[in-house]
């Protein structure tokens, strides 16, 4: 059976306490905790489901739907979908990532036909991992908007949203490598054609990963981009851009090695991978035994910010 967590803090908000009635607050405890209830804070839900539920009116629910909505602000709703966001969610119930929690909220925002409530969802998220997830997808409508001009037979909620007619899902790939492909096809030549940057001097370590036997070596960017994505990395636009900016400083293998230290520690924040690659070149410097002074500082969490 599923359950939902309730802060005791809710008896202590402000805004719970001044700006809400008795009437609100059973109504607002009702929406954190109802059946149609998600892990990513979006569901579908009508009013007259929340009627029978709650024992209330039609015209009771729609009252304080348009209170929550209006006064409160506290959800959005949209009538096309019967889609309910919840502004706080994120803020309360989504602080733990892990694989199998980006899994489960991969899966879920995927079923949701709305995607502006992601963003509204997602602007409260504080784990990081998870707020990468949400602006994955933010990034994706993004995209999509930009390549698929508006049809005539789209139609134009009355909250200015376009909710087409007919929605191809197959059009959309489920572990997002088409969107990855789209986005750097023409970027990753760009990217390879520039020159490569050169250690400083007295570095003893080198970027040219041709001279390294390793079974990443003739990898392109995309390449890494998908090896980061097995490796449970969310692939936003902006991590692709710094990725690739790491790429032509440590080289396409040691980026993928960090990748997999990263997911192997549960770790899948760039900001931890990015620790890991200098964490790796600083064992490499100091000479002697170099995977046994990079075991060590991964083990201490060196220059590592999660």
């Amino acid at each position: 059976m599923a359950y939902r967590l309730v802060y005791t803090e809710f008896w202590t908000d402000p805004k719970v306490l001044e700006e809400m009635t008795p009437e609100d607050r059973y109504f607002y405890l009702y929406l954190l905790t109802n059946p149609c209830t998600t892990n990513c804070g979006i569901y579908q839900i009508t009013r007259k489901q929340m009627a029978f539920e709650i024992g209330h009116s039609t015209e009771s629910i729609n009252s304080l739907m348009d209170r929550f909505t209006n006064h409160h602000k506290l959800i959005m709703y949209n009538t096309e979908t019967r889609e309910l966001a919840i502004k706080n969610w994120g803020k309360y119930n989504l602080n733990k990532g892990g694989k199998p929690v980006l899994d489960c909220l991969t899966k879920e925002l995927k079923e949701v036909k709305d995607k502006s409530l992601i963003k509204y969802v997602g602007e409260n998220v504080k784990s990081e991992d998870l707020r990468q997830l949400y602006q994955s997808f933010i990034d994706m409508v993004k995209s999509h908007e930009r390549d698929v001009p508006r049809k005539e037979n789209d139609t134009v909620t009355s909250r200015g949203r376009i909710v087409p007619r007919q929605v191809d899902d197959t059009k959309a790939s489920t572990n997002g490598e088409k969107q990855i492909l789209r986005i750097y096809q023409g970027f990753n030549d760009t990217v390879t054609n520039r020159e490569r940057v050169v250690p400083r001097q007295g570095d003893n370590t080198t970027t040219n990963t041709s001279t390294k036997k390793s079974s990443y070596s003739g990898k392109s960017n995309i390449d890494v981009f998908k090896h980061l994505e097995k490796c449970n990395f969310i692939m936003s636009t902006m991590l692709m851009e710094k990725i690739a900016a790491d790429i032509e400083i440590y080289g396409h293998s040691e980026v993928m090695k960090a990748a997999e230290i990263s997911d192997e520690n549960s770790k899948h924040s760039y900001n931890y991978l990015k620790g890991v690659l200098e964490n790796r070149r600083r064992g490499e410097v100091k000479g002697g035994n170099s995977k046994q002074s990079i075991k060590e500082l991964e083990r201490e969490g060196l220059g590592f910010s999660v």
